[in-house]
């Protein structure tokens, strides 16, 4: 993991705000976070007051009840991968040897006011990393040689996750020129590229620029010829010279959209055919994904419409033919997918396994944990029907709705909860009130009603008043999100749910 590169000091540093995040909700005492992190106390307490100087505004606070992180409404823990990268002195130098800002260990020195022995010992640590991912730092001057590709696909997520906005790194006129190259490909080779893809799109083209200026000798495997007008415009190519000293041919058009002129890249269906005509082992691999989505869409009842199908095949077949051209880590120290599926388990607890047990047994790839991760993430965000059905395959959350006014009221209260809440519940109205009945109630429920003090129950109770408030909704989600939370820890010594993982 990429992570490995950060010093001692700032990934601890990293791991506490992790932990804090995942606990953001709740104060968590300095000696559980201690036994958890495997820190002193003491350290813990050096590090919060290290961080609040620099997590701005994001801020760690401290009690007597313990620590709690304070995020703001328009941040997220994102922004603090932005800085643990923009503080990492280690990620500051990979970036200034690529930028060819820094051509000597001497200059390094210089510019971080570190020890040249120090950056030596540095380098050597930072080396142990990327060469696990085909690249390295050294020669005089300093510079990183290895697989191109993969070198500009690291400092792609690197950039996306030190820089949110491209501003930070790209002048007004260079990403004109390359949103209009971006374009210009786009539209005569048919493939769309929306705002996300384009701004990693853009960025990517940006590094390749600066590595083609750097080192004008770079050149990896050249792929199909991707049809353009672009040569057309003798302006644009001119202001693309003048501005990143690079002339628009052929051959840098592909280095440029080195993925997209891959032969193992379909940019559409069209060439996704072509594709699986000419090899057997593209054609195997799209009948296993055929199959797949197939047979998902038979067991769950849901329809797959042509157009879903046939995108789903054309991106699944692309990724798993990238992992070979590119790094297979999507991300440096923020895998925002995981934190997806993360997020998306505690309320659906068995969507990512069951979807997971689809893929691991249909198709026969040996993925790592991050490729499997990333299709996950796809069919669910790509597949609308899927994600809709598979959600409510969870057993529902019990509400007993108790109300001493009228059956109408109970009748309103019923439908209210089952039109906003974003949770999978079943609400029923107890008409006939004993103790001994709310006795029964299970622990994995929720009571609620508008009759006060009612504690002789097992379950979890709201009051609420005539009818529910914003706190009352604030609550209830409090309660249902613990219900989760308790089903998913003991998933595997309970069943709490009717899941198979075969269907």
């Amino acid at each position: 993991m990429m992570r490995r590169i950060l010093s001692k000091h700032d990934l601890r540093q990293l791991q506490l705000l992790e932990f804090l995040v995942k606990s953001s909700q709740n104060w968590v005492l300095l000696k559980d976070i201690s036994e958890n992190l495997k820190v002193p106390i003491r350290t813990i307490h050096s590090d919060i007051q290290e961080l609040n100087t620099y997590i701005k505004p994001i801020y760690i606070k401290t009690s007597s009840s313990g620590v709690k992180m304070s995020i703001p409404p328009n941040y997220s823990e994102r922004y603090l991968y932005k800085i643990i990268l923009e503080k990492s002195r280690e990620f500051q130098i990979i970036e200034s040897v690529f930028l060819h800002e820094n051509k000597s260990i001497e200059s390094l020195s210089e510019k971080f006011y570190i020890s040249v022995s120090t950056i030596k010992r540095m380098l050597k640590d930072i080396n142990q990393v990327l060469k696990d991912e085909g690249f390295s730092i050294g020669g005089r001057p300093l510079s990183l040689s290895g697989n191109e590709q993969k070198l500009i696909s690291f400092m792609s997520f690197y950039f996306h996750e030190r820089y949110l906005f491209q501003e930070e790194f790209m002048t007004t006129q260079q990403k004109m020129l390359i949103d209009k190259l971006i374009h210009s490909v786009s539209q005569t080779t048919g493939k769309e590229i929306y705002f996300p893809n384009l701004k990693r799109t853009s960025t990517r083209l940006y590094l390749t620029c600066v590595r083609l200026k750097n080192n004008p000798t770079f050149l990896t495997k050249q792929g199909k010829e991707l049809p353009n007008t672009i040569f057309e415009d003798r302006e644009l190519c001119m202001e693309f010279f003048e501005t990143f000293g690079i002339h628009l041919t052929n051959e840098t058009i592909q280095q440029l959209f080195y993925i997209f002129s891959s032969q193992e890249y379909a940019l559409n269906t069209k060439e996704l055919t072509t594709l699986i005509q000419k090899d057997n082992y593209q054609q195997s691999l799209y009948q296993e994904i055929n199959v797949l989505l197939k047979k998902i869409s038979v067991q769950l009842n849901i329809p797959l419409k042509q157009n879903v199908g046939e995108k789903l095949l054309l991106d699944i077949m692309n990724i798993i033919n990238v992992r070979n051209m590119v790094s297979h880590s999507t991300f440096i120290l923020y895998d925002r997918k995981e934190y997806f599926l993360s997020e998306l388990s505690v309320n659906y607890i068995y969507v990512v396994e069951l979807i997971k047990n689809h893929l691991t047994t249909s198709i026969s790839l040996n993925l790592t944990e991050n490729e499997w991760n990333e299709l996950i993430y796809l069919l669910l965000t790509h597949w609308p029907e899927l994600y809709h059905k598979i959600r409510f395959i969870e057993t529902p959350i019990k509400i007993y709705l108790l109300l001493d006014t009228d059956i109408e009221h109970g009748h309103l209260i019923k439908n209210e909860l089952e039109t906003y809440s974003r949770y999978n519940i079943q609400v029923e109205n107890i008409t006939n009130y004993s103790n001994q009945q709310l006795q029964t109630l299970s622990t994995d429920s929720i009571l609620v009603t508008n009759i006060p003090s009612i504690t002789d129950v097992n379950c979890s109770t709201l009051c609420f008043g005539g009818f529910l408030s914003s706190r009352d909704w604030q609550e209830f989600n409090r309660l249902i999100e613990n219900i989760l939370v308790y089903r998913k820890v003991h998933k595997k010594s309970t069943n709490t749910t009717s899941f198979s993982p075969h269907l």
